[in-house]
């Protein structure tokens, strides 16, 4: 009996996450892949394997942040999510902290670059990875920190155990 081996397909996204404009613009399925499911039982094990989001310059809101922390909570295979360019601001440095604080968060990298998280949303990230067992690497640069912030974000982050590196 052969192993299942992975989905071979690209997703192609257009629109934002939330609303209708937010939909599946192309799916590029693997010729071998395409006949071995029926559609919707492929098209769900592509959702269920995804272990990227990558969200990098959408527009994306702080009322956004709640559909993906939802995603994100039930598809413990995601490990790396790319958001910078944002506007997430602190409302979405909240919901990302409380989700980090998730006992089955897999997550490994989590990139915030330029999302107005100012000094308040990024002392909430940092307290939040106190307890989070698997961030290897967060980036919290160009969200306006303080001197006095920054001094409390390496407080909070030199407690983490899985913390290699803050950008």
């Amino acid at each position: 009996r052969r192993a299942a081996c992975p989905p071979a397909a690209h997703l192609f996204m257009a629109g934002s996450l939330s609303g209708t404009p937010g939909k599946v613009a192309k799916i590029l399925l693997g010729s071998s892949e395409r006949h071995r499911l029926a559609t919707s039982d492929y098209l769900a094990s592509l959702l269920d394997g995804t272990t990227e989001i990558n969200r990098v310059g959408k527009g994306l809101l702080p009322e956004d942040m709640a559909e993906i922390a939802q995603y994100v909570s039930t598809h413990p295979r995601v490990e790396r999510m790319f958001l910078s360019g944002n506007n997430l601001g602190l409302p979405g440095a909240r919901q990302l902290a409380a989700l980090l604080a998730d006992a089955a968060l897999r997550l490994l990298r989590l990139d915030l670059r330029h999302n107005n998280l100012g000094n308040e949303g990024c002392v909430a990230l940092a307290e939040a990875l106190c307890d989070n067992k698997t961030l290897q690497r967060i980036d919290l640069s160009a969200n306006g920190i303080s001197a006095a912030a920054a001094s409390a974000i390496a407080l909070a982050i030199g407690r983490s155990d899985s913390l290699q590196r803050l950008d």
